[in-house]
């Protein structure tokens, strides 16, 4: 799977239809240009502790809350089989 077919399913089946927007890259210092599926899944706890088989993201953001940074990687997970946002614990 590539990243933009990664993409249409998130936003798709998945339902985060603002994830990728203009707006939301923006305000975290984000560009699609700027983001990776990594080869390997992973698996994440969540929050809630239930375990997900995730596709990764990776990530170069320019922002953090207190504005402006130095790029650094951040990571995004998406559960394979619902496509949905994974908040790791």
């Amino acid at each position: 799977m590539t990243f933009y077919e990664l993409k249409n399913k998130i936003e798709t089946a998945g339902g985060e239809k603002y994830f990728f927007s203009h707006d939301t890259l923006k305000f975290f210092g984000e560009t699609l240009s700027r983001m990776r599926l990594l080869k390997n899944k992973a698996s994440i706890t969540d929050y809630r502790g239930d375990k997900h088989n995730c596709y990764v993201i990776s990530a170069t953001r320019t922002k953090n809350a207190f504005g402006s940074c130095r790029p650094y990687t951040y990571y995004h997970y998406f559960d394979d089989e619902t496509y949905q946002r994974i908040l790791p614990d």
